[in-house]
């Protein structure tokens, strides 16, 4: 089995230690729930998962292999480990369709120009995955904060992730949305996905 497990995990900034000696096991085809308070150190863990922040102490392993985790490229595309921050990370001035294919951009190049008509397609598609009907030309900076945390969840799903980790990603969506969003991490769940839920709302991580 496919189990990440995380074994005594320690970071500190100057003043705090923002985690002490966590330790988690996750298995695959599980959702799990991380409740506290802003603070607390969740997201903290999210960017030492995404090799964004080392760990001071402790060790991260899947299926028993330790894994070193330089940065987020490598997260995603080695080890299968993806996340959608509470903060954006899209570029205001481009398109959605430029921001959902960020970092492919040059598979869409066609005799030097970019292609626009297919990425635009293929974009639509992406976002169609997390529930989103827009019109992919607009820039990102004319659309609303849940589209924007929307367009982040559709790029995750679209890198088919095996653990996918949400940090707040229900702040600013709507309940109706949010309900469709748990519709899709119950189908995650189905196919063999790892989700790891986080959030300062009891009532969402008991869902």
């Amino acid at each position: 089995m496919r189990t990440l497990t995380l074994d005594s995990i320690s970071k500190r900034f100057p003043g705090v230690d923002a985690l002490k000696g966590i330790s988690f096991a996750f298995e695959e085809g599980r959702i799990y729930g991380l409740v506290g308070e802003n603070g607390a150190g969740k997201s903290t863990l999210v960017k030492i998962l995404m090799g964004l922040f080392p760990p001071d102490e402790g060790e991260i392993s899947i299926a028993e292999e330790r894994l070193h985790i330089r940065d987020p490229h490598q997260a995603r595309y080695m080890f299968g480990i993806d996340a959608v921050f509470q903060e954006h990370a899209l570029i205001p001035q481009m398109s959605i369709a430029e921001n959902v294919f960020l970092d492919q951009l040059d598979s869409f190049h066609d005799r030097g120009l970019l292609n626009y008509r297919r990425m635009e397609t293929e974009a639509r598609d992406v976002i169609g995955k997390g529930g989103l009907d827009l019109d992919v030309t607009l820039p990102i900076y004319a659309i609303s904060a849940a589209d924007k945390s929307l367009i982040e969840f559709s790029k995750a799903l679209h890198r088919d992730p095996k653990i996918l980790i949400l940090d707040e990603v229900t702040a600013t969506l709507a309940s109706d949305t949010v309900q469709g969003l748990f519709n899709i991490i119950q189908a995650l769940k189905k196919a063999g996905k790892t989700i790891i839920f986080i959030s300062h709302r009891l009532h969402e991580v008991l869902t």
